[in-house]
């Protein structure tokens, strides 16, 4: 079975920059509204959400049929585009032993600590054309990857309430309480 986006008629969102805070910021690498990504979701049954995330970084818009997907997405496109930065690297599944020899090899191993240069994003605030889920839309913006877990800011599209979350797992159970089913 192929996932696919579903386009609702011609409504889109439109684009959202969800900022820390009043100071504009345009040094870093990409502009400051790229780190809003929105979460349009068509359906939510059995606990299910099916729907795509879109992002202003890159040109793909990537489908996703559950809140985990969703979250393993969310990172994805984090870490392609290096931001926020990662404060740890991301675990991999090895063994206790071979990672013993991997983090003794680690310390052996310079940091590239090489700034990264600024890139332009594929879509702009004008540009990006995210269609409106069946059931709901969100914006999203993470702040912050700590110790393997994201902190940040949901925003339901349909009346700009703001929910704050401090990990992947507070951010599934935010979303499933807006989309009908509580923890």
């Amino acid at each position: 079975m192929s996932e696919q986006c579903i386009v609702v008629g011609d409504e889109f969102l439109t684009p959202k920059y969800i900022s820390e805070d009043d100071i504009p910021r345009d040094g870093g690498r990409w502009p400051e509204y790229c780190n809003t990504m929105i979460i349009s979701i068509d359906s939510f049954e059995n606990r299910l959400a099916s729907g795509c995330l879109y992002n202003f970084y890159f040109e793909d818009a990537t489908p996703f049929s559950s809140l985990d997907r969703l979250l393993i997405l969310v990172e994805s496109v984090m870490e392609r585009a290096k931001m926020p930065q990662s404060y740890v690297e991301l675990s991999k599944a090895v063994p206790i032993q071979k990672k013993r020899k991997r983090a003794k090899k680690a310390l052996e191993k310079a940091v590239d600590d090489a700034p990264l240069s600024r890139q332009p994003p594929f879509y702009s605030m004008e540009t990006l054309r995210a269609p409106k889920g069946k059931l709901a839309n969100f914006y999203i913006r993470v702040y912050s990857r700590q110790h393997a877990s994201v902190q940040g800011v949901l925003v339901n599209a349909k009346n700009n309430d703001t929910y704050a979350f401090r990990s992947g797992l507070e951010l599934i159970r935010i979303l499933c309480e807006l989309l009908g089913e509580g923890t």
